[in-house]
């Protein structure tokens, strides 16, 4: 069976190794020393999901060995900031191997491209958590898709894709990968403020926010060409998006501890955002393309606050975030409500 190296072992790619070494494959990560250690003592990777738990066989050592097997693939998982700093510490390995890399955003493929001659592009659409070391949690395997970059498909990328099936996920191939990035770009910004809110339920105040964040981010990649749409076949269309949002969005559901990147970044006081490569991008977009981004510029401002005041997710009450939108966002028009599912959302 094919092997895999996975440089980043959060919680993304602790859930890929998980559910390929459960499978058969040979899977060593690299990760953080406390999850090295843990993984070490307890035999394996603990995976935790709402239907299943299991140990998962997996090498887990600070970094990846210089030598692969030959077959073996490149799984670049960690967040979009490091991925020129884990090309480095690679050394030679991404020349010699195909190399996916699974990032949020749509740069981390222009990064690598120069290091990287047999390169794909990897979207995921599930959430996974890792709060304590040696265990990762997910609501289940959710949706992965692979691409040649910048265009295309090949035996390689048919071939992981059916591995990942194989353990469980549902995945497929994109003949254009960066247009099913540029539409989850549009996923995760409206994951960002979220995490800036407590709540129960579904909010119609930050639904509102949502709606003006996916306009503006719409309108930017309309002027700059850039094209959002789920050319695998998996994924909503940019309206079902907006729809989903117009008609009040989703209650949280952190039901067995899964919370998205942000919300991990924000409890564990890492240093970076990954929201840079969200929000920010639709910012310098707009700036290039002549098209105004304040409601975007105000979600990334404020992430960055909270990061910067170490007080960890969801500070604020309501009516603390409305108040931190008002002068960029129209609340005057209250937002329909329903129970239509929030299908294919995970991010």
């Amino acid at each position: 069976m094919r092997p895999y190296a996975i440089m980043g072992a959060g919680g993304v790619g602790s859930a890929l190794a998980g559910y390929l070494a459960r499978r058969g494959h040979r899977v060593l990560v690299a990760a953080r020393p406390g999850h090295v250690r843990a993984i070490a003592a307890q035999g394996g990777l603990r995976v935790v999901s709402r239907e299943e738990t299991f140990l998962a066989r997996v090498e887990a050592a600070p970094a990846i060995p210089a030598s692969l097997p030959p077959e073996a693939v490149l799984f670049l998982t960690v967040q979009a900031h490091d991925v020129a700093p884990a090309l480095d510490a690679l050394g030679d390995l991404p020349a010699l191997h195909p190399v996916v890399t699974w990032q949020n955003g749509i740069r981390a493929e222009e990064t690598a491209a120069p290091r990287c001659p047999r390169l794909y592009g990897g979207v995921v659409r599930f959430t996974a958590t890792l709060l304590e070391p040696g265990e990762v949690r997910l609501r289940a395997p959710g949706t992965l898709i692979l691409g040649r970059h910048p265009q295309g498909t090949d035996d390689t990328a048919a071939g992981v894709v059916a591995d990942l099936a194989a353990a469980g996920f549902t995945a497929a191939v994109s003949a254009d990968i960066r247009a099913d990035k540029a539409l989850k770009l549009l996923v995760n910004l409206v994951s960002g403020p979220p995490v800036l809110v407590r709540r129960t339920g579904r909010e119609p105040v930050l639904a509102a926010v949502q709606v003006a964040i996916l306009e503006e981010a719409v309108r930017v990649l309309e002027a700059a060409g850039i094209r959002a749409a789920p050319a695998s076949g998996l994924g909503q269309p940019v309206e079902a998006l907006l729809a989903h949002f117009r008609r009040g969005g989703s209650a949280p559901d952190t039901t067995g501890g899964v919370y998205n990147s942000t919300w991990q970044n924000l409890h564990h006081h890492r240093p970076r955002l990954e929201n840079d490569f969200y929000h920010g991008e639709i910012v310098r977009l707009g700036r290039r393309f002549g098209v105004p981004t304040p409601v975007n510029a105000r979600a990334l401002s404020l992430l960055e606050e909270v990061r910067a005041s170490g007080s960890g997710p969801e500070p604020w009450d309501v009516d603390a975030f409305r108040a931190r939108f008002l002068d960029v966002v129209s609340f005057r028009t209250p937002l329909p409500q329903d129970d239509a599912p929030a299908d294919g959302l995970e991010i």
